[in-house]
């Protein structure tokens, strides 16, 4: 699994992806939670341990358990290196060969990871397999700005690729086949394309520049996702347990949506304007999501009620809260002052897997 959310495809910075999360997303709305009638919970927050020697790490990632990855640092605002978190213990990994900054974003049940290295002014693409890292290979010769957003449970990474005409694609490395890639052609406006989200059943999820969203099959065979109304522009947030977060909206407003993989709406959620970005989804049909009406607030959803929010430690002064496990365990991290990240985990009335 992984962590997304900036938009455009064509001119990224190396700092992406590690608000990678859907923490940059498009505005939209998320149902009150005023009318909610189950009793809430409280996300209460705990650090993750860092190995000696750093100073601050993100996570990015999960496998959708218990396993996070994300990028650790010796000092604020240096070069990243790879950081996994197995049941709350960190375990460093280290930088790829040829660079000094190594950022981690996605990572699946065998241990497996991806992300990119730096090399100097351009950024390429990276799988950890087998205690070390390898380079994906472009899907054809003239491919540039390749990027690798994440992986699923089989070990299949989804990226994306621009051609020299401008042109974004998709781009599936198959597990165990990282120099045998394959380019997912886009329909309808391509000059820039949405992070794609790829399923353990290997469906993609995005959506192109106009903004319309699809859903890819296995065989590589995109079907538009419905529209609430006639017309209506579509987003993809996020794919998990063949439920695809999104918004369906226009000139007349948005509505937060979950379609199948066949494309059709399951259910929208109500739209309430205070509510302003939905950011994942799990297979338990929980969704994490933010406000940012009175104060930033981060809650989580279940067939759009309100079933808890998450606590800020007190000396944060942001909280960047970037997965969702399928235990609904929240990872992320927090900023304090002078500029060093914390990372953490939330969970419901306190910590299950922070080691110590």
């Amino acid at each position: 699994m992984s962590c997304h959310g900036i938009r455009g495809q064509r001119m990224r910075s190396a700092s992406w992806r590690l608000a990678v999360a859907g923490v940059v997303l498009a505005a939209t709305a998320l149902p009150a939670v005023a009318h909610a009638t189950t009793s809430e919970c409280t996300w209460v927050e705990s650090d993750l341990p860092l190995p000696a020697g750093i100073v601050s790490a993100t996570v990015n990632g999960s496998d959708g358990q218990l396993t996070f990855v994300g990028t650790a640092y010796t000092r604020v605002g240096g070069p990243g290196q790879g950081i996994v978190w197995q049941n709350g213990t960190p375990h460093l990994l280290g930088y790829a060969a040829n660079s000094r900054n190594t950022q981690l974003s996605g990572i699946d049940s065998a241990g497996d990871a991806v992300g990119e290295e730096s090399l100097g002014s351009f950024e390429v693409p990276v799988l950890y397999h087998n205690g070390g890292y390898e380079g994906l290979t472009a899907p054809f010769a003239s491919a540039s700005e390749l990027v690798a957003y994440g992986i699923n449970a089989n070990g299949d990474v989804v990226g994306t690729a621009l051609e020299n005409n401008g042109t974004n694609v998709f781009v599936v490395w198959p597990a165990g086949r990282p120099s045998n890639p394959r380019a997912l052609p886009i329909p309808g406006n391509v000059d820039w394309a949405g992070i794609p989200y790829i399923e353990d059943d290997g469906y993609i999820a995005s959506y192109n520049g106009v903004p319309n969203a699809y859903v890819w099959a296995p065989d590589g065979t995109p079907t538009a996702l419905t529209p609430v109304k006639p017309g209506d522009s579509t987003e993809v947030f996020d794919i998990r347990g063949g439920r695809i977060l999104g918004f369906s909206g226009g000139s007349a407003g948005s509505t937060i949506v979950e379609w199948d993989t066949a494309g059709n709406v399951i259910r929208t959620l109500p739209d309430v304007a205070t509510y302003s970005r939905v950011l994942r989804i799990n297979a338990n049909d929980t969704v994490l999501g933010e406000s940012t009406a009175g104060g930033q607030q981060y809650g989580l959803w279940q067939q759009g009620q309100l079933i808890g929010r998450l606590a800020a430690p007190a000396n944060a002064q942001s909280i960047v809260p970037v997965v969702l496990t399928d235990g609904d365990i929240v990872g992320g991290s927090y900023t304090v002052s002078g500029g060093a990240s914390v990372p953490a985990e939330w969970e419901c009335g306190g910590p299950s897997i922070t080691a110590g």
